[in-house]
């Protein structure tokens, strides 16, 4: 049974043993805003791998397994999305980027779908 962790200072505790097994693959893992985030050449996704693919029947969204590892005794796996996600942001006046609040995105979302959907047709074409 594997369970997502969210619990920061579990991942603090097992970031380094994570990051050394996927550097064993050329992948790096990094901290980043919102998720951790790997970078790297992602292994190709073939049709004997979709059957190790996981899926998350709450939210109906797969994912690919990259690693598992063992940190004091206990299995941990390493997945990524299958599909893409958005981190919805604006720029502020200084620069940076700031996270929108979930009104914000609700406001802004059938702006954003539609024109995810149009880029996604014109890329079919």
């Amino acid at each position: 049974i594997s369970s997502p962790t969210g619990d920061e200072m579990e991942i603090d505790r097992i970031f380094d043993t994570a990051k050394v097994v996927l550097e064993e693959q050329n992948l790096t893992l990094q901290r980043t805003a919102i998720t951790l985030t790997v970078t790297g050449e992602l292994p190709e996704l073939d049709e004997d791998e979709l059957d190790e693919v996981e899926e998350n029947d709450e939210e109906g969204e797969y994912y690919e397994e990259l690693a598992t590892f063992l940190h004091k005794d206990q299995k941990y796996a390493i997945y990524t999305p299958l599909d893409p996600f958005l981190i919805p942001a604006r720029k502020s006046d200084n620069g940076k980027l700031e996270l929108l609040s979930e009104e914000e995105f609700q406001q802004i979302q059938p702006m954003v779908q539609s024109m995810l959907e149009d880029q996604l047709f014109n890329d079919m074409e």
